[in-house]
């Protein structure tokens, strides 16, 4: 996560040292109009190493001092048109010139009156034709020791306040990075947190969705038991969505990660969202001219978007715009530079932006925090924006926000570009309902007993003949014997060292006909789906569910026609299009 844009003490580049250690040399101007007296000049002071300049008039001297300095102006008094006294007094009139020494070569102008003027015009010394070697090349010696002298003290002056903007700089990208660092430390700790409890949580709704389920089959007609049965229905399938959040958040969910035109998905989601923020909110999309597609999960990022949207409405009450903008960026985009400074490639930038309240920097580095709300009590569960964080970082995106009280918030999703075809996506399609088996053998693997002797149940009453183990060890015993097993359902964080994923693998060598089927409440630092080979189906479950599922697996039953993407998790209710149903 980054918070790069939202403070206003983002420290400078770095800029180059000055040249501290290049040796200084100086600049002559030997200003005569005449050929061989200038001549005469450049050879005395050639032996100095100095760069010697020469101009043939006043004026051609003024269009070189403008475009460089001089250590000394070598300047004839006697020249034609401009001559020594004018051209001084110009030179004097620049604030860039204005202390240049000046040193007067005349051969005419020698008496008292002329010293005087000369020296009152500004020259530092004078010099008489003809001119001395000797004594021209130690007068201007001085002159530009005392020049060089003074050019090093800037110098040394100018190094020592880029030392100093230099270590302020730094110590304000430390300053960031340790900042930055804090907060993916505190998110980091949260998320292991919050990925713990969703376990136990899935794991303890598996059980109540589940009875309730088997309750509800057997209360026939009786209205007030089958109304209680809902009640608990609902309340677990609101702490189900609440716990697929914190998954999110702790970037253990489970994903469907598809080639998915973001353009086409937001036109296609645009109505929706416009539902959801009502009508005092107005919903404006710009879609990129270019082809905009990523690899991530479509129900993920339009649940995403939903929830952006939702906060964005919450910090309008009176009403505003919400914009959602898709354009695509490569890794010098200043905010990705700020949020990853390896990144690299193309990416895909999905802003949204309102015209709300805005937030403080203070509360924009926590708004991504579960269970953290500016909302009064009841008015929200602080898990919308972990959401979009969790979902966002898993699939290798970046967020960044931007955001001044009274200025609204501008909410970026960096996604890598990718180049892979887009996959045609079939409209939703009710569920199929309930499947039974054909008496199949199924070894159910599973550590909380509560949850195991509820799948029991459930399998046994769809058909199916069970066996079972607490842990995996005891089930590879049961494969490595003589009885058959067709199907292995396993959860996929165990205890005993031995993951459900690494299980399914030893019984695939064991037992090459066995069929496999995963499930987990929270992936924890097992592979994920998208790098297993073994079907996955999200804790909790209900018995329909599973049947489908299990049908799927043991290559009995087609998956369902025209289900939107093939997700298990929609007929969990995590389809966005009924979250906002649910309201």
């Amino acid at each position: 996560m980054s918070f790069g844009d939202q403070y206003d003490d983002d420290p400078p580049g770095p800029r180059p040292p000055p040249a501290s250690w290049k040796p200084l040399k100086a600049r002559v101007l030997i200003v005569d109009d005449d050929e061989r007296n200038a001549f005469a000049a450049s050879e005395a002071l050639e032996e100095l190493g100095h760069e010697l300049v020469v101009a043939r008039s006043g004026e051609e001297a003024l269009r070189k001092l403008l475009d460089d300095d001089y250590a000394v102006i070598l300047l004839d008094l006697h020249m034609p048109g401009m001559d020594g006294y004018e051209t001084a007094a110009l030179i004097r009139e620049r604030k860039r010139t204005r202390d240049t020494p000046i040193v007067f070569v005349t051969a005419v102008y020698r008496d008292e009156a002329h010293l005087f003027q000369a020296y009152s015009a500004g020259a530092v010394d004078v010099v008489f034709k003809p001119v001395d070697p000797f004594i021209l090349r130690s007068k201007v010696s001085v002159l530009v020791d005392l020049h060089l002298k003074n050019c090093e003290v800037q110098r040394q002056s100018d190094y020592r306040r880029w030392l100093l903007e230099e270590n302020a700089r730094v110590r304000q990208e430390k300053a960031a990075a340790e900042r930055l660092l804090a907060q993916a430390q505190k998110m980091e700790a949260v998320g292991q947190l919050t990925g713990g409890i969703a376990h136990d949580f899935n794991n303890l709704l598996t059980v109540v969705l589940g009875n309730v389920d088997l309750l509800s089959r057997r209360a026939g007609d009786d209205a007030r038991q089958l109304r209680q049965l809902g009640a608990i229905r609902h309340a677990a399938e609101r702490g189900r969505d609440l716990t697929h959040q914190l998954l999110a958040f702790s970037r253990r969910q489970h994903l469907n990660p598809i080639a998915v035109d973001v353009n086409a998905l937001v036109r296609n989601f645009a109505p929706l969202l416009q539902q959801a923020v009502g009508e005092a909110v107005t919903v404006h999309t710009i879609l990129s001219e270019a082809s905009a597609c990523v690899h991530a999960d479509p129900a993920q990022l339009e649940t995403a978007l939903l929830n952006l949207a939702v906060n964005g409405r919450d910090a309008m009450p009176q009403g505003g715009s919400l914009k959602v903008k898709v354009s695509c960026c490569d890794a010098d985009a200043e905010a990705l530079r700020k949020a990853d400074p390896a990144a690299k490639g193309a990416w895909v930038c999905i802003e949204v932006s309102d015209t709300g309240v805005g937030m403080s920097a203070e509360v924009a580095e926590r708004v991504f925090e579960p269970f953290f709300t500016t909302k009064e009590i009841g008015k929200g569960s602080g898990l919308g924006l972990s959401q979009v964080y969790g979902f966002v970082r898993q699939s290798e995106g970046h967020v960044v926000i931007d955001s001044r009280p009274g200025a609204g918030a501008n909410i970026r999703l960096f996604l890598p570009a990718s180049a892979e075809a887009i996959a045609l996506q079939a409209a939703a399609a009710p569920s199929p309902g309930e499947i039974r088996g054909e008496g199949e053998h199924v070894l159910a693997v599973e550590d909380d007993e509560r949850v195991l002797a509820l799948t029991v149940e459930m399998l046994t009453e769809l058909g199916y003949r069970v066996s079972t183990a607490t842990e995996a060890q005891t089930a590879l015993d049961i494969l490595q014997g003589d009885d058959p097993v067709d199907i292995l359902f396993s959860d996929v964080v165990m205890p005993g060292g031995m993951s459900g994923v690494q299980l399914a693998e030893a019984a695939a060598e064991l037992r090459p006909d066995v069929k496999v089927l995963l499930t987990s409440g929270y992936l924890g630092k097992a592979p994920s789906q998208e790098k297993a080979r073994f079907p996955l189906i999200d804790k909790p479950y209900d018995r329909a569910i599973l049947s489908v599922k299990l049908r799927e697996v043991a290559g009995k039953a087609p998956p369902p026609k025209g289900k939107r993407r093939g997700r298990v998790d929609e007929a969990a209710g995590r389809d966005p299009r009924k979250a906002l149903a649910r309201g």
